[in-house]
């Protein structure tokens, strides 16, 4: 009996030790910060929203109005769903539940990570393959599109190009800033959490270095937006998560209560850049001005002076004491005030001019900003690489009365394709089988080895009678299942006019080489799949006066 009860007393003694320690290491409780006395911002405040949730209609635990209570409770004024699909589901139109306006987006797959897509209507086909296409695609559609977790840890969900002409990327990312954390520290943090669980969320978050240099990276060329995503999924409960951090959208005209008009200027403020980041369970209400003063003109967040001469930043914040407002261009500090106000002459050269909020008590290892604002861009902005062919010094034909018996074509067992020659025009039609299947049909080039050594890529005319992404291919070896490598376009029933260079060919597969290998390589392929397709799409795809060409 007296071995149970020094037993028993030696688990309370350490059950109490326990609870002890997690008391003494909680994190920094939230800090309410106020204005002083006649500090006002410019305009209506800022409204206060989430962004990057997934619900039951993905990978998700709560449906939308479940979102958007926890939301209301949260205090927040939006959310943007992001629920995982190919854009073929029509977005639900914008509407407000428990005073928070829905807004509802997609969240799309590609071979080189995530990327989402806000204000983009019904896709004709899907998206999703190369991530310069899906990029391609929802611009051309009208979307807003966003890199998500362009530096996850978790294989599959980096972003792998971010020089690609995307609209905007996420610096924070809440799925990403926990994979890195040790298993002691999430165990620790589990105990926090009973007791502060939205700083202790928030202590989890270290500076995202790496995100961080993407984003300025891309900035110092071009404008792009730069916002933190949630990316919640709600095992944590997504009240606390929206208590974590928020986005600070700045609209030209206050809420109206009107969903579709308020929707609409929400997305154009997103889309300008006239929003920062704040860990809210850090310090709050967060205050961020930030503006530039040029010739009595206010400059706001997001918009780019050309001619920046008598250019002034201005940049104010009501902070916790010893914060510091630090001013970057392109990443790095130019400017530091250990005050709530800073301002800054801006010289004659091209920049991204950005605001952080830095306070004593923020985590992690070197520590996270409190405030992230927008840049201002100083310069013209720098064109995209691409390469665009020259006019052909040598081309060789690759439809013709001779050369009929050339074209052919291929397509699973369950769907039908035909394809046809007439004189320059060749006519490939197909009828994916309706039960899901790898469906896929093809018009095929057969092509001697070693002739595409003498040439730079392939020009043609296409029209489809549906919008369409079709692949080009280089197959080496007329047998399906052999190397191939590949670009997709987009096809329409207006012809338009696509050259494809050889050096812009992806392999289709990890297990391919690299590099199209052209000595071997024996068949031209137009492939429509279910990449960009889906189960019964029938169409009538045109080439006209298909050609190898010589550029160089």
């Amino acid at each position: 009996m007296r071995s149970r009860g020094r037993a028993s007393a030696t688990a309370i003694t350490l059950v109490s030790l326990v609870g002890l320690w997690v008391l003494l290491t909680l994190p920094v409780p939230l800090e309410t910060v106020h204005p002083p006395a006649g500090w006002a911002l410019a305009g209506s405040d800022p409204v206060a929203g989430a962004f990057h949730l997934h619900t039951k209609r993905s990978d998700g635990y709560a449906d939308p109005d479940q979102v958007a209570e926890a939301a209301s409770r949260a205090g927040l004024q939006f959310v943007i769903l992001t629920d995982h699909g190919d854009a073929t589901r029509a977005p639900d139109a914008p509407r407000y539940h428990s005073g928070v306006l829905i807004l509802d987006a997609v969240e799309i797959s590609t071979s080189g990570g995530h990327y989402i897509a806000v204000g983009l209507p019904q896709a004709p086909y899907p998206l999703g393959g190369s991530a310069v296409s899906v990029v391609e695609d929802v611009r051309r559609l009208g979307g807003f599109g966003i890199i998500a977790h362009p530096t996850s840890p978790k294989e599959g969900l980096a972003w792998l190009d971010t020089t690609l002409d995307a609209d905007g990327i996420e610096w924070l990312n809440g799925d990403s800033e926990w994979r890195d954390e040790s298993a002691a520290r999430l165990v620790m943090a589990a105990g926090h959490y009973l007791f502060r669980s939205r700083e202790t969320l928030a202590s989890l978050l270290d500076r995202p270095t790496e995100a961080l240099a993407a984003w300025d990276r891309a900035t110092a060329r071009r404008s792009v937006v730069g916002l933190a995503g949630h990316d919640a999924h709600a095992p944590a409960g997504y009240e606390t998560l929206f208590g974590t951090f928020t986005l600070r959208v700045e609209l030209e005209h206050s809420l109206t209560g009107d969903p579709t008009q308020d929707a609409n200027s929400l997305v154009a403020a997103l889309r300008s850049g006239r929003v920062y980041t704040a860990i809210d369970a850090f310090a709050a209400p967060p205050r961020l001005r930030f503006e530039g003063r040029i010739g009595g003109k206010t400059i706001p967040m997001g918009e780019r002076v050309v001619f920046p001469n008598g250019l002034e930043l201005r940049a104010s914040a009501v902070a916790p004491a010893g914060s510091r407002l630090v001013l970057m261009a392109n990443g790095n500090s130019v400017s530091t005030v250990n005050d709530s106000e800073l301002r800054y002459t801006v010289p004659s050269r091209t920049a991204a001019y950005r605001v952080e909020v830095q306070i004593p008590s923020a985590p992690g290892t070197p520590a996270i900003p409190w405030i992230v604002s927008n840049p201002i861009y100083v310069g013209p902005a720098v064109p995209p690489d691409r390469i665009n062919p020259l006019p052909p010094i040598n081309v060789l034909p690759l439809a013709g009365k001779n050369d009929r018996s050339l074209w052919a074509v291929e397509h699973d067992v369950n769907s039908t394709a035909t394809v046809t020659e007439n004189a320059d025009r060749v006519t490939l039609t197909y009828d994916l089988a309706t039960t899901r299947s790898n469906q896929f049909a093809a018009a095929v080039r057969s092509i001697p080895l070693g002739l595409l050594n003498e040439y730079d890529g392939i020009a043609f005319n296409i029209k489809v009678n549906r919008p369409a992404r079709v692949f080009f291919q280089i197959r080496s070896g007329t047998v399906a299942g052999l190397p191939r490598w590949q670009k997709s376009f987009y096809a329409a029933a207006t012809s338009r006019r696509i050259a494809i260079a050889f050096v812009d060919l992806k392999r289709v597969h990890a297990s391919y080489p690299t590099t199209v290998d052209l000595a071997r390589s024996d068949a031209l392929l137009l492939v429509v799949d279910l990449t960009h397709a889906s189960p019964g799409d029938a169409a009538t795809v045109v080439i006209e006066t298909p050609q190898l060409e010589r550029w160089r």
